[in-house]
């Protein structure tokens, strides 16, 4: 990755503190939390189930490809719109998010969680490429474009700005070139460049009236003894199928002590064995890590992600129940790109009256007097996991710094990890059990899907 430090291996000098994690201890810490309160964890709960649900549902094929999606950034627009719809649209979408408390709760709710990561609104005439020594950064915006004609009431307005901390901007659909460069013109500055094009003319068409947009970027580095070194990164056989097998750059990862023991747990029910890999500590997000849920032999991803959906499975349980273990792990290097169309998904899982101007109900959030729908929701997502941590992309900065040095206890585990077949991953705030980022890597050599 080209806005990687070399050196960025070599920033950290501290040891893992008595829980394993690579947490920084200090007087800030309360400001690195989320927030929590029964509001919060509510939307927490949700978004963990309506991740499932979606990830499921986007794998739904065989065989399944490469794929990679953001569910907190999807299901932060999609509540936004919920304010102001009425009828089948609000009960429709409540049903798809599994947000079941009233509008004031899940409002609170998105105002204390969004506010804990927006503490720091991005300037976007900022280059994140000036950023690009941090060593963690967070950032998620959300934008809604509506078509000129349409006047938002004030009282929608007030809800975006003060509830979802989202923007929204006006353009004139009529002239679709000039529309699809500004929505890419922004994409792109909000991703360091990484998603180019994401809008293009065909995409905008005299019927368009809204296009709801979610970009992600995120930068995380390793913590110091989770980093792999270059140095042990060899071919090795990944399994992509029974029938087909490719050579790939696979990482290693050796517990060799204390410092580089990693947390892990084997799970049964949806027989799979879970390592825990952590990031730096964002000093305004809390504690961040990468889970790789490797399934056993005798099953495949496929089944692995319908049952994560099934037992309707949350990141807190999995947390939970892992423990130190020395871990020798072997994982490969991968990079996808991947443009989600969102609607057909959406529709799989019971959201149909807002894409219909017959059935759309948003009544509350404009004034014209024509219905408002939605005629496009579109995710794109960049993720480049290697050596030194993981880039992917979205809208606010945090810095970071590894841990303190008191001894833990020895683990009772030996786990040789070999990540050499299709796997599930997800990127978590450890604290509060949030789902950033779930995906499929079924082949490390690809991009995007099959």
């Amino acid at each position: 990755m080209d806005d990687w430090d070399e050196n960025e291996e070599d920033l950290y000098d501290s040891d893992l503190d008595e829980d394993f994690s690579c947490d920084s201890s200090s007087e800030d810490d309360e400001e690195g939390e989320l927030s929590s309160s029964v509001e919060v964890d509510a939307v927490i709960t949700a978004n963990g189930q309506f991740s499932n649900n979606l990830l499921s549902v986007i794998t739904d094929g065989d065989p399944i490809s490469n794929t990679v999606i953001s569910p907190m950034s999807l299901s932060t627009i999609l509540t936004l719109l919920k304010t102001g719809a009425t009828g089948v649209s609000e009960k429709e979408l409540g049903e798809t998010l599994h947000l079941s408390m009233d509008a004031n709760e899940i409002n609170e709710g998105y105002q204390e969680l969004l506010g804990s990561i927006h503490r720091f609104k991005m300037d976007h005439s900022k280059s994140i490429s000036s950023r690009k020594n941090r060593e963690f950064i967070v950032l998620l915006a959300n934008r809604i474009y509506t078509d000129e004609r349409y006047k938002l009431q004030d009282s929608f307005v007030q809800r975006a700005e003060e509830y979802f901390h989202s923007e929204i901007e006006k353009l004139d659909f009529s002239e679709p070139s000039a529309t699809a460069a500004k929505i890419s013109e922004w994409v792109s500055n909000s991703t360091n460049k990484k998603i180019t094009n994401m809008v293009t003319e065909e995409n905008i068409n005299n019927d368009t009236v809204m296009v709801l947009v979610n970009v992600l970027y995120f930068k995380g580095t390793w913590c110091e003894y989770h980093t792999f070194s270059k140095s042990l990164t060899k071919e090795k056989p990944f399994h992509i199928s029974k029938d087909e097998t490719k050579m790939v750059q696979m990482m290693q990862l050796h517990g060799d002590n204390y410092k580089k023991m990693l947390f892990y747990t084997a799970d049964d029910t949806l027989k799979t064995g879970v390592v825990r890999l952590d990031y730096t500590r964002g000093k305004h997000l809390g504690e961040h890590s990468m889970l790789i849920y490797l399934p056993n032999p005798d099953s495949s991803v496929e089944n692995l992600v319908k049952s994560v959906d099934k037992y309707k499975v949350d990141v807190s349980s999995i947390l939970a129940k892992m423990e130190v273990a020395n871990v020798t792990l072997f994982m490969p290097k991968f990079k996808m790109e991947i443009t989600h169309r969102l609607i057909p998904t959406l529709k799989k899982l019971g959201l149909n009256a807002i894409f219909k101007e017959e059935t759309s109900e948003l009544g509350n959030i404009g004034e014209a007097t024509e219905p408002l729908y939605v005629t496009d929701i579109i995710q794109k997502v960049f993720i480049d996991v290697n050596e030194i941590g993981t880039e992917a992309s979205a809208a606010t900065k945090i810095e970071s710094m590894c841990g303190s040095s008191r001894a833990p206890t020895p683990p009772r585990i030996t786990v040789e990890f070999n990540v050499d077949r299709p796997f599930m991953f997800q990127i978590v705030n450890r604290g509060s059990g949030l789902v950033l980022f779930s995906g499929v890597c079924t082949d490390p050599t690809k991009s995007g899907k099959d």
